[in-house]
């Protein structure tokens, strides 16, 4: 792997969320950097490698979430995965032992 990937990578990823929609908050999570957009109902969480996981906070009302992973160091996405709400909205990393992404999207 040659480290430009990782440039090329980090582009698709901020075309992907649509960056420029994304506002930084410091109560939509419990850990790393959260960004949100609000009218779309968007959280993209970054939990850093010494994390496991985030709590989700004071997100929208919604039924269930829809949670994709990226992986920062391979460029790879997960499949969606949905999810039952509840009221503690616990994710954990699919690799413990690196920094990864998470994209939550709240269906109505």
């Amino acid at each position: 792997m040659k480290f430009c990937d990782y440039y090329k990578y980090f582009i698709d990823f901020l075309n992907r969320i649509e960056f420029h929609t994304l506002i930084p908050s410091n109560n939509h999570g419990t850990t790393g950097i959260c960004l949100i957009n609000k009218e779309e109902d968007t959280y993209v969480h970054y939990i850093p490698a010494e994390n496991t996981s985030v709590v989700a906070q004071n997100i929208g009302e919604a039924d269930s979430l829809e949670i994709t992973w990226f992986n920062p160091l391979t460029g790879e996405y997960t499949e969606a995965e949905i999810r039952k709400r509840n009221k503690a909205i616990h994710i954990y990393k699919k690799n413990p032992e690196q920094a990864e992404i998470a994209i939550v999207r709240l269906i109505k």
